[in-house]
């Protein structure tokens, strides 16, 4: 089941406001471009958060990993 992005977002995790899905992804891809351990790790914990509060079903969060090479 894919999480509505009316009711998914706007989304808070760890301080950081997401407004919409392209937001977080985008996000998520700026942390895994930087290339160091610890902001790979947390592009990897924000996808692990987003999926457990149903902004990002399953589907989604695989389609990000492969793209980013996560």
């Amino acid at each position: 089941m894919v999480a509505s992005t009316n009711r998914a977002f706007p989304w808070e995790s760890n301080g950081i406001t997401f407004a919409s899905r392209g937001e977080l992804e985008r996000i998520v891809e700026r942390f895994a471009d930087a290339g160091s351990k610890k902001y790979l790790s947390a592009a990897q914990t924000l996808l692990r958060e987003a999926m457990a509060h149903n902004k990002l079903s399953a589907d989604q969060c695989a389609d990000i990993k492969t793209r980013l090479h996560l």
